[in-house]
């Protein structure tokens, strides 16, 4: 199983529930990459604003079956 890394930011959602989303593409398709370092240096350009750890994160994900290895960058 190989490992990819998403960009994760702390959300609100309705009625009172809050927690980490996933930052995706316009499809709903999640960021990936194949570094911690390409997915860093991405979190830290478009969600600069944002403390990290607190409101953002990057988060790594085992690669299972399920998952679109042509989504990666």
């Amino acid at each position: 199983m190989a490992t990819y890394y998403v960009i994760q930011v702390w959300a609100y959602h309705g009625s009172g529930m809050q927690g980490w989303r996933t930052a995706s593409r316009q499809a709903g398709v999640p960021y990936r990459f194949s570094s911690r370092e390409a997915a860093e240096a991405a979190m830290r350009e478009h969600f600069g604003n944002l403390r990290e750890g607190v409101g953002v994160r990057v988060h790594a994900v085992s690669d299972g079956p399920e998952a679109d290895p042509s989504s990666e960058r």
